[in-house]
């Protein structure tokens, strides 16, 4: 398996936290990663770069997971990735004298290692303590690497503090999607995998659509229609499918309420809808079920594998590390007391099936999200899971699925950061302008100005640290802030990313691990006061050789269509619209001002038949490329594809005050629009310009040209009713 660019990065963060650490006792990370995400081929690689790495000796791996289903289904993914390179035991695998050998892993349950019945506290058949093995493995000399999987679920502060006084590790990795406040908040170092980048790499849905329209139903019908709509949703999905020559199977899990929920909805209720309505039951195979001790299957990754499921009812049991990638429908039935558990449900339906071999559909938008549908009339999630949420469906005006317009991209490969190549320019240039040379490495003194809340306060006086790195009157974070600003205030606003600082840091850790730097101490040389100039002049070279080699190039001329489909937001507010394209329009809280009253002119005025709201950035999206004033190329996404009787209009709006940024956005828009009428590509004539108000807001006023793209100048433009 391919290892994605965000995985690989939190892979090294981990590496380079252990090898600073593993010398140390009681220092923890955690990985604090999205559901989908790969947190366990995270975990795995890590441990397969520690375990090949010729520095790093004398150790071995616990690894704790919630319940042993998980445990074994940890394991057997762990060995998948190793492939042999080490061996892997559970407790059951460990007798008297028969303990860890150097980078060897145990696995074992957490929940069955806490309490006077622990099974640390309970002898085997061989007379002995599991809990001397840990005893063991410190007199052996051996360094101990705690892993607790699935952190969140029931490791308390309380119990996780009972687990490490029992164990005793060095270096301990906690890993969730949905971490405990306090364990994280006091980690040594914290690895959060950004949502976004999951999503790039495909590897996750594009969000979760809600539909909650049934919890104003009367009681009496309410469940028959919510499964009826499953069941035509999963339909739809499979057809799909099957249109794509795709062999993924569609699955709808039903999670069941609590006993006090106030709708009491029995386990026989919905297999009788789904078998006199749907032909859908056990013994055709197309039921699955496991509730308590009503289970058609041993396992619920047995599950998984059956081909034939189509329908998976359940309580609590698969919201917890199941890994079903075609699971694409949730039916919740269930309102949990924990909020955690909710997120980690969600989490069941979001992964894509065979991401490697397919990614995103190109052809149909639907079978790129996932969809719970629920009677509830609230449910609750935190900020980390709204990211992941839509409210809304809305679908496209028939009438206009055949219209398109060519689009230019600008190509993929162009570079937009530094994060995938920094670091060979970097070695390469530090080496010829001989950067370690002149680097200090003692007696550092740290700069004046340093990043506050995300603004900057000067301090009196310099602080300084001794010979042994010793701060004297900052502390660490201080520290880790102005390097960190400084790394950042450095690069061009147009390569900068969310990983660039990382991979800044991780560069210069490649050049110093021969001078015997420890990672932690980047921060303390990178803002020293003689260092930061050298580092500064290196990385602004950096910048400008990579960008004298890049070749700009635009991409094929493609045809740009709307989506069968739109999905909005969450926290969007519905706008009453007539005209929209699709048939219901939900308004972004983060629109401009100039956006919103644009809106309302569309939908009152006369000669506008259609109207379409673009999105500001995205593959999905309309855009047409532009040069700026050095010649660099951007994508320019408009804000308004219009219809009137007079042709198709493109149209941007703006503030009178930020005019004057579109100048350039305005030439390639007219190169654009001169390249289709020439064509003749379609019956109708493209148009296109800026949109602004005068007097008071009440009058909208259009210009093409770029010599009027001044505040001072709106006066002189046309009105906009004029040219529609």
């Amino acid at each position: 398996m391919n290892l994605k660019d965000f995985q690989i990065e939190k892979i090294e963060e981990l590496f380079s936290f252990t090898k600073d650490n593993y010398e140390q006792s009681n220092k923890t990370a955690y990985l604090k990663a999205p559901t989908g995400s790969g947190k366990t081929i995270i975990l795995g690689n890590y441990i397969k770069k520690v375990i090949s790495s010729d520095t790093l000796n004398n150790l071995c791996f616990v690894w704790a997971s919630p319940g042993p289903k998980l445990v074994s289904q940890s394991k057997n993914k762990i060995d998948r990735i190793l492939d042999s390179i080490s061996s892997t035991k559970t407790l059951n695998d460990i007798s008297h004298g028969n303990s860890l050998n150097n980078k060897e892993i145990v696995f074992f349950n957490w929940e069955k290692a806490i309490g006077e019945d622990a099974i640390l506290n309970i002898e085997n058949e061989s007379g002995y303590f599991i809990k001397q093995l840990f005893k063991d493995i410190r007199n052996k000399g051996f360094k101990i690497i705690l892993i607790a999987d699935e952190a969140h679920r029931n490791l308390s502060t309380e119990l996780n503090n009972n687990l490490l006084e029992k164990i005793k590790p060095n270096i301990s990795i906690y890993a969730s999607a949905t971490p405990d406040k306090d364990i994280y908040m006091n980690a040594h170092k914290k690895c959060d995998v950004d949502l976004d980048d999951v999503k790039k790499t495909e590897l996750i849905k594009k969000s979760l659509v809600i539909d909650d329209s049934f919890k104003k139903i009367k009681e009496g019908s309410v469940l028959e229609k919510i499964i009826s709509s499953a069941v035509k949703k999963r339909i739809e999905l499979e057809n799909l499918y099957i249109k794509e020559k795709k062999k993924t199977k569609p699955v709808c899990i039903i999670q069941l309420p609590n006993i006090n929920a106030i709708n009491k909805i029995e386990l026989e209720d919905i297999e009788k809808i789904l078998k006199d309505k749907f032909d859908i039951t056990k013994n055709n195979k197309k039921l699955a079920i496991y509730v308590n001790n009503i289970k058609t299957h041993n396992s619920i990754d047995e599950i998984s594998l059956d081909e034939k499921v189509e329908f998976v009812i359940f309580k609590l049991a698969l919201a917890l590390g199941w890994d079903c990638p075609r699971a694409q429908i949730l039916v919740l039935l269930r309102k949990s007391e924990v909020e955690s558990l909710n997120i980690q449900t969600f989490g069941r339906v979001i992964r894509m099936p065979e991401p490697e071999k397919y990614g995103y559909s190109k052809e149909n938008e639907i079978l790129n999200h996932s969809y719970l549908i629920t009677n509830l009339s609230e449910i609750k999630y935190d900020r980390d899971v709204s990211s992941y949420i839509n409210q809304r469906e809305t679908n496209l005006n028939s009438k206009l699925s055949s219209f398109w317009l060519p689009i230019h991209r600008i190509q993929k490969n162009l570079l937009t950061n530094l994060d995938t190549i920094f670091d060979r320019y970097f070695l390469k240039l530090a080496k010829e302008k001989k950067l370690k040379d002149k680097l200090k490495f003692k007696d550092l003194t740290v700069e004046r100005e340093f990043l506050d809340e995300g603004s900057i306060r000067n301090i009196d006086k310099a602080g300084t640290l001794d010979q042994t790195d010793k701060m004297i009157l900052f502390d660490e974070m201080d520290i880790k802030r102005e390097a960190e600003y400084f790394v950042y205030s450095c690069l061009n606003a147009n390569l900068r990313s969310n990983n660039s600082i990382s991979v800044i840091k991780q560069s210069f850790y490649t050049l110093l691990e021969n001078e015997n730097i420890k990672y932690q101490n980047l921060d303390q040389i990178i803002v020293d006061k003689e260092n930061k100039p050298h580092i500064m002049q290196l990385i602004h070279l950096i910048q400008e050789q990579i960008l004298s080699e890049q070749e700009i190039k635009i991409s094929t001329k493609d045809n740009w269509k709307f989506k069968d489909k739109e999905y909005f937001k969450h926290d969007y507010e519905k706008y009453e619209c007539k005209k929209y394209v699709y048939d219901k329009f939900y308004l972004n809280p983060n629109f401009s001002t100039p956006e919103k009253k644009f809106i309302k002119f569309l939908e009152k005025n006369a000669k506008v038949e259609w109207w379409y709201k673009n999105n500001d950035n995205g593959e999905d999206y309309f855009s047409i490329p532009y040069q700026d004033d050095i010649q660099k190329y951007h994508q320019f996404f408009i804000d308004f594809i219009v219809k009137s009787k007079k042709g198709i209009f493109l149209l941007d709006t703006k503030a009178r005050q930020t005019i004057n940024t579109a100048i350039y956005k305005v030439k390639g828009l007219n190169e654009y629009i001169d390249s289709f009428n020439k064509e003749k590509i379609k019956s109708h004539k493209l148009f296109g310009g800026i949109v602004a108000t005068i007097d008071n807001d009440e009058t909208w006023v259009f210009s093409d040209k770029p010599e009027l793209m001044s505040e001072n100048k709106v006066n002189s433009w046309t009105q906009i009713n004029e040219i529609l």
